[in-house]
């Protein structure tokens, strides 16, 4: 059998190892490479509001937690002097802890409760225990003045609902600022309000969820301005 000359089979050699060395590298390299991971923006965007912590609602079987969101620098809301953000409150969960069963007050998560005010209000005899019966709440819905958020600048919706968040009511939109309110009796809800430019007082039936009336209070002279409530 003819063999190949010194120089040849040192040639082919040489080169029979370059090949052995390319396809092991690509080999490994082939099995260590793993693909990155695309983002999960679904639990990204989850991650954007949280529940806070429950607590006891005075005199009720029920617990209440908020959902709540903590904007940053870039969110174009409002900071303190020193920075920080408060968190906003989307909406409210409640819980009975008799039956154990959850209650969100809003359908979804995206409007911002502004205050949220229980009734009857405190009371001064510490010997007894304050039982809470109705919220009261503001609620900015809607951007109505178009600047890209919602803040106590948008106008607002008034909405009622009992200890446990059951038979959550919306009764008044358009609100502009809210200057009080208190119980004339256990059922009976006044309301005094700012809405298209007029100090408002509205009574309200809380077991029936009702408007019983709604009059204007008089002026207070051109030089009172009707802003800057709550």
């Amino acid at each position: 059998m003819q063999t190949l000359p010194l120089r040849s089979r040192a040639l082919f050699l040489r080169l029979f190892g370059i090949f052995l060395f390319v396809a092991f590298t690509t080999a490994c390299s082939e099995i260590t490479s793993t693909p990155t991971p695309a983002p999960n923006t679904q639990t990204q965007a989850q991650g954007a509001k949280r529940i806070g912590d429950f607590s006891r609602i005075l005199g009720t079987v029920y617990l209440r937690a908020p959902i709540l969101e903590r904007p940053n620098r870039t969110s174009g809301f409002l900071t303190s002097s020193s920075g920080y953000s408060p968190e906003r409150i989307h909406n409210f969960i409640y819980l009975d802890t008799q039956t154990e069963q959850t209650l969100q007050l809003l359908p979804d998560n995206n409007a911002i409760i502004l205050d949220h005010t229980s009734f009857p209000e405190p009371i001064q005899d510490q010997t007894k225990e304050r039982v809470i019966t109705w919220f009261l709440y503001r609620v900015v819905k809607n951007d109505t003045n178009q600047d890209n958020r919602l803040s106590e600048a948008d106008t607002q919706v008034l909405a009622v609902s009992d200890a446990g968040g059951q038979d959550y009511t919306e009764l008044i939109d358009g609100v502009e600022g809210i200057h009080g309110h208190t119980l004339r009796d256990p059922e009976t809800l006044l309301v005094i309000y700012r809405k298209d430019g007029a100090l408002l007082l509205s009574s309200i039936d809380l077991p029936q969820r009702a408007l019983i009336q709604t009059t204007e209070l008089p002026s207070f002279g051109p030089d009172v301005w009707l802003g800057n409530s709550q």
